[in-house]
Formats: C-alpha cells, structure tokens, sequence
C-alpha cells in the first residue's frame, strides 16, 4: 500500500457521502525476502585436472571465475557434479581417461559458494577407492556436502540439510559405471520424503555429446518423481539436453559442463539452472545461459542467450517451448 485517500477530500466535497481511494502497487511473484522461497542454483561437469589445472596456474580464480560466480550470489544452495577426484593420491588405476585435481583447488568450489556436490560418477574411481575417500573427505573439509557412494552404496548416496527453516534432501546416483536399481531407488526416495520437505535426485547417465535423453534416462527420471522427488539434475553427456516437467515434478536431463577443458561448441555451450522452491508463488525455474572460454565458464552474449535457449526448448518437451525460449519456466 502506497496511497490511502478519502474521496471527500479528494472532491474537496465534504457533504457528500464518501469512500475511500486505495492505490498500491502488485508485483507478480512476491519479494526474494519470503520466507516461503528457497533458491537452488544447479550447474555442470567441474573437473579441476588436466587443462583446467594448467589454465589456472597463469590467473587467479578471482579473474577466471568471479563473473560467473555472482550468478551464484543468493543462492541458499548450489550443486553440481565433481567430476574429478581432489587427492594427492597416486597412482592412477590405468583407466584411458583419468581426472585428478589438486586438493588446493577446493578453493573454486567454495568461491561459487557451493553447498553440495554430486561425488558419484565414471571417474569417482580414477585413482581407486582411497582417491575417492580423499575427495569426499577433502570436499566436506571445505564445508561442502558430497553426494553419492562410491558404488552406488549405503547411506551415501544421501544427504539431508536444513535450510532457511525446511529440510532438503539430495541424493546422487551414478547409472553410467553402475546400473541403479528402480526398486532401490524407489525405496530411497520414499525414505526421503519421510525426512525432507524437498528432494533433489542427481544421476550421472546417458550418452555423451548426445543432446536427446536415452530411454533409460527418462525411465529413471520419471521414476524418481513418482516416487517423491522434487527435482532432478542430470549430469554426464558433457552437452545440453532437454528438460521436462512430469507429474508435479522438474525434470534438467543435462546441464552440460561448467569447469572443463573439452573443445566444441556444443561441450561448450552450457547452463546456470536456477530453482526456486515456492510455497505461495509456485516453483520456477530461471534459465541462465553460459559460455565456457578457455576452461573458465563466463556469462552468455544477449545473442548467446537467445540461441542456447532457443536449443534447448527445441530439445524439450514441447508444451515448455515458450517459457523456455523466455528463461522462466513455472511448474
């Protein structure tokens, strides 16, 4: 309310009977301030070996990751994938395609401010169960909460936080290495939605560089939404896909990489995915399109924007189409 007027006074007619004159000002969704909204900022592939690692030996993280990471800022959690292990453990198993990072750089990761991280994917045994024990250990160290078992296995897949009053839970599978069990998943989620008012199922899957979901991919989504689930995230084709919404449920099939060192278009073309859980307005997702540029994420040209968005709704459901192609999407 901004105005509140009597008519008599307005008229300058006091004798006449009155009413009132009432002008406010209405905005579609209420303030970020609502203690109703919590906002989850989902990203890609991070793996901190390799190029990633000699590119940032010459900047600092400040220069190569500090324009990204305010999109990050308000968050009240942001995940993704690590796709490499932090460990100065040696040697590697032999594997074609390794990832190590050096534990230091946890630094990149807390400087997104993520609270979160999937720890289960194809190269969670690149330098052998110890490797991963490190990673895990290094990464909780730092404040942050893995997600996933090494083998699909135990509690680990799960983790549960309270976050501005309402319990969160996250759970992370890989179905690349290991074939998830329906029936096991089914039971995990139940189990989670008996503990958390939101949850969050993470799956490495698919196939890479492929922009269009498996068969598998979207029986393990649906899946997983009709067993509880809020929302899933998935990580592994190194490439965009589609998304979808089903049965009261947000389905992200890829987000592609964030911190990598691949070449192509395509593997460089990726996604911010901001998810705000709201009780009065209703969830929405807000789109936000990146570039990756010499293995550091940036920002998206206003032309970049438009064509990533444009890629994705051509991926997607088809009844997402315009609110995709807008960058909003409510469910």
């Amino acid at each position: 309310l901004v105005w509140h007027e009597n008519s008599a006074r307005v008229t300058k007619n006091f004798s006449a009977d009155g009413t009132s004159y009432i002008v406010y000002f209405a905005h579609p969704q209420p303030p970020s301030l609502n203690p109703q909204s919590l906002t989850l900022t989902a990203a890609g592939d991070i793996m901190l070996g390799r190029g990633v690692a000699q590119a940032l030996s010459r900047t600092t993280i400040e220069a190569a990751f500090g324009a990204t990471a305010e999109l990050f800022q308000g968050s009240d959690m942001a995940f993704a994938n690590l796709e490499s292990v932090l460990t100065d453990h040696e040697p590697d198993t032999g594997k074609s395609i390794f990832f190590k990072g050096d534990p230091e750089r946890i630094d990149v990761l807390q400087l997104f401010g993520f609270t979160h991280l999937s720890v289960a994917n194809n190269h969670v045994d690149d330098y052998g169960k110890t490797g991963w024990a490190d990673s895990v250990e290094n990464v909780r160290a730092a404040g942050i909460e893995p997600v996933g078992g090494y083998a699909n296995d135990g509690d680990a897949v799960f983790a549960q936080s309270r976050v501005e009053g309402r319990d969160v839970a996250f759970l992370a599978y890989n179905d690349t290495t290991f074939r998830v069990d329906t029936s096991d998943l089914a039971q995990d989620i139940a189990s989670a939605t008996e503990r958390a008012e939101i949850v969050v199922v993470s799956f490495h899957w698919g196939v890479e560089y492929v922009h269009t979901p498996t068969t598998r991919q979207t029986e393990l989504a649906h899946a997983a939404i009709d067993a509880g689930a809020d929302v899933v995230i998935g990580h592994h084709p190194h490439v965009l896909q589609g998304i979808e919404t089903y049965n009261g449920g947000l389905i992200l099939y890829s987000l592609g990489n964030f911190v990598f060192d691949q070449i192509g278009e395509d593997q460089n073309e990726s996604l911010i995915a901001r998810i705000v859980f709201d009780n009065l307005a209703g969830n929405r997702l807000e789109l936000v399109p990146i570039r990756i540029q010499g293995t550091f994420p940036r920002p998206s040209t206003e032309t970049e924007q438009t064509t990533t968005l444009n890629r994705i709704s051509s991926w997607s459901d088809e009844v997402l189409g315009n609110a995709i192609r807008s960058g909003i999407v409510y469910w």
